[in-house]
């Protein structure tokens, strides 16, 4: 009987095959799924596992991450404007299942990971950026034969709502008015001025400078790969942008007008975005972190998803778009200023909402 196999076994009735064996002189016996119901298919790929070359050395999960991000960015398959974020998920990822090395953590740990983002109460396509970004970092691990198990294989992406795929929220020109006229933190109006009025991303309005800002010719330049000192640290680190080309956008005039006269930039100010005071114990509060207020202001005034919850900075961006469409603009135009492809704003911005009255003179 198959069952009697040294190291084979079946965990439940109809159930799928297992293996028990050591990945390596000194380790801990480990047993993994050989994800199949079949007999004959649990001897093949049992066989095909122990035939697999011993696990290389041992090193922490630390390293691990930077070997990843630099096999991933020197191949062209990650962004370096995504090594950020994705770095971000490993250590969260990391710091609860609370494993020192990468080859001890377990299926079950990446099950209890995502269930607890579920309790927490996390979006679906945050839950999938998790798991896109765990399993890239996974495979690699595979690959270079650093773990024997592919932990994030029979875990599935959750269904995102349609009206979230569409993303066909936004709002109009005199809503995004009245909006910010019932705003009076100046910085929290920048933001949104940042946002509806030129289209910049989350990243790109916490990182602006003030000489992006040229008030004479009443443009934007968001530069690409611009050397940035670190102002608490010391050390010096390049902001690059998503579309990995500068943006030059043209500044509504409402924007100069705020800019000249109420939220002027004082001589040898580093960040657009300030913190009123600085703590020398967070190394991260040389610029002011706006996301809550933002979410919190849009949920005092009914800014919601139909979901029930404050929309995300994206919705800023996505009225921008929207607006442009809805006014004229010329899609090259639009994809230049908000560094997308041309077919990108006409497959997702290009849904604007009829006016009251603008069939009338049809029949």
């Amino acid at each position: 009987m198959i069952n009697k196999e040294k190291g084979i076994r079946q965990k439940r009735p109809n159930g799928s095959f297992y293996l028990s064996f050591t990945p390596a002189p000194g380790c801990k016996q480990r047993s993994i799924c050989l994800h199949t119901k079949q007999r004959w298919e649990a001897v093949e790929k049992a066989a095909a596992v122990r035939k697999r070359p011993a696990l290389a050395g041992v090193g922490t999960w630390h390293q691990d991450m930077l070997e990843f991000f630099k096999y991933r960015v020197g191949r062209g398959t990650l962004r370096t404007t995504s090594v950020d974020s994705t770095k971000y998920v490993i250590k969260q990822f990391m710091r609860e299942n609370g494993q020192e090395t990468v080859r001890t953590v377990t299926k079950t740990h990446a099950e209890n990971f995502f269930r607890n983002l579920r309790n927490e109460g996390r979006a679906a396509a945050t839950r999938n950026t998790y798991l896109a970004r765990l399993k890239s970092f996974w495979d690699f691990l595979f690959k270079f034969n650093k773990t024997d198990l592919l932990i994030f294989g029979d875990i599935d992406m959750d269904s995102i709502p349609p009206h979230q795929l569409a993303r066909d929220e936004w709002l109009e020109t005199a809503e995004i008015r009245k909006l910010m006229s019932k705003c009076s933190d100046k910085r929290l109006t920048f933001v949104m001025m940042c946002g509806f009025g030129c289209g910049l991303r989350k990243r790109e309005i916490i990182m602006s400078r003030p000489h992006w800002f040229d008030l004479e010719n009443e443009r934007l330049n968001v530069i690409h790969t611009e050397l940035t000192t670190h102002p608490v640290t010391g050390e010096e680190f390049y902001f690059r942008t998503k579309s990995g080309t500068n943006k030059s956008i043209p500044l509504p005039a409402g924007f100069v007008h705020f800019l000249k006269n109420e939220f002027p930039f004082r001589e040898k100010q580093d960040w657009c975005l300030e913190p009123t005071r600085r703590r020398k114990t967070v190394n991260k509060k040389y610029r002011w972190d706006f996301r809550r207020p933002l979410e919190e202001f849009f949920k005092l005034n009914g800014i919601l998803n139909r979901e029930g919850t404050p929309q995300s900075t994206h919705f800023m961006r996505h009225s921008f778009a929207s607006n442009c469409v809805r006014n004229n603009k010329l899609t090259i135009e639009i994809a230049s200023w908000m560094g997308i492809r041309e077919r990108t704003v006409e497959q997702h911005y290009a849904h604007v909402r009829s006016q009251k009255g603008a069939l009338d003179n049809i029949i």
